[in-house]
């Protein structure tokens, strides 16, 4: 982020029981939902280190959780070309969260902090039925 304006940091997820403000106070990211996502709480949060480049919608989720949805919406899009797009959701499964972990943690990451090369690839990460 030091090294690139164009550079955009995003960290989003149910981070339930972690303190979150070290990601403000010594990376600059900004946490931009505010609405109640599970019970009386912000456990799920979005952080971005531009943050006014997107806009956050809270909502309830179409899945069974006790959680509610959050939709980021980019401002800088170019127009609706009113097509409908074909998203893939991922099975969220114990199993392939333990590879999604390993897999993130056995990657380098030097291309990424050194602001070579933001494209990080996870080969081994999909496994013979195309989900996570």
């Amino acid at each position: 982020m030091c090294n690139s304006d164009s550079c955009t940091v995003i960290a989003a997820g149910d981070f339930t029981g972690l303190d979150t403000f070290f990601s403000e106070q010594e990376f600059g990211l900004t946490q931009r939902v505010h609405e109640v996502t599970h019970a009386q709480n912000i456990l799920d949060k979005f952080f971005c280190s531009h943050p006014f480049q997107y806009k956050i919608a809270v909502f309830e989720s179409c899945l069974e959780t006790k959680h509610r949805a959050i939709l980021a919406t980019g401002y800088h899009r170019h127009g609706n070309t009113g097509t409908r797009k074909k998203f893939v959701v991922f099975d969220l499964g114990d199993s392939n969260i333990h590879t999604l972990h390993h897999c993130i943690n056995s990657c380098s990451w030097d291309n990424v902090y050194g602001c070579i090369d933001t494209n990080v690839k996870f080969y081994n990460f999909v496994n013979k039925t195309n989900r996570l």
